[in-house]
């Protein structure tokens, strides 16, 4: 039963543990809070919600039985199968609802905000974005360095895919509406093998300039 969500977290486990506690610092949970993780996966962000206040009641939903059970291994909170776009909870109910990595994957994820919306108390004077206490992440490390990949494979094709290599350092997350650009700057250039050994920098950076992902790339491209 565990075995895809073991398989998950092996590979995500690290990005989102890394990612969970500065997420829930940015949101403004508090301790006695009611919270709603919406796709809590592994439940990564719940157990950084309950490590940080032990007091918060976390909820967590997420639309694979399999995960929702690994969840359960790993976190004090209340999980269960569920789909974000259509919540089975009362209007108001939660202080917080939250979302870590899963609105990309959510085929309506504008009826998925309003659902959170609309479980989601809004205190007098407390507005985001979106008018209520919702927060969501849409991208962090491991999806970012995925693009930086994509972006070497568009530049070196099979000459990346075949000998590339790509190291990256997750610096911060980035929220949903945040627009992004991948981008790779060429830093030697050497003979090596019969062919050409190519050295980059590349990175992740918002519409400020502002680095998300930071790296650098080896691709050994055949003369």
């Amino acid at each position: 039963m565990f075995s895809a969500a073991a398989g998950y977290e092996r590979y995500m486990g690290r990005w989102s543990r890394l990612l969970a506690p500065a997420f829930a610092a940015f949101a403004g949970v508090k301790d006695g809070e009611r919270i709603l993780d919406v796709g809590t996966g592994t439940g990564s962000l719940a157990q950084a919600v309950e490590a940080a206040f032990p007091e918060a009641r976390v909820v967590g939903i997420d639309p694979s039985e399999a995960f929702v059970g690994y969840a359960k291994q790993r976190a004090r909170g209340t999980f269960e199968v569920g789909n974000a776009q259509a919540l089975r909870f009362d209007d108001a109910s939660f202080d917080h609802s939250m979302s870590m990595l899963v609105l990309n994957f959510i085929p309506d994820h504008e009826k998925a905000l309003a659902e959170m919306r609309r479980v989601t108390r809004t205190p007098p004077g407390v507005g985001t974005p979106y008018g209520t206490r919702v927060s969501a992440v849409n991208a962090d490390g491991m999806i970012m360095t995925n693009w930086c990949s994509e972006m070497m494979t568009h530049e070196f094709g099979m000459d990346y895919i075949s000998n590339g290599e790509l190291r990256t350092k997750f610096i911060k997350p980035v929220l949903l509406g945040v627009q992004l650009h991948v981008k790779g700057k060429v830093k030697a250039v050497e003979k090596k093998n019969g062919g050409t050994l190519v050295t980059l920098d590349v990175w992740c950076e918002d519409e400020k300039g502002n680095k998300l992902v930071d790296g650098d790339a080896k691709v050994e491209v055949k003369n």
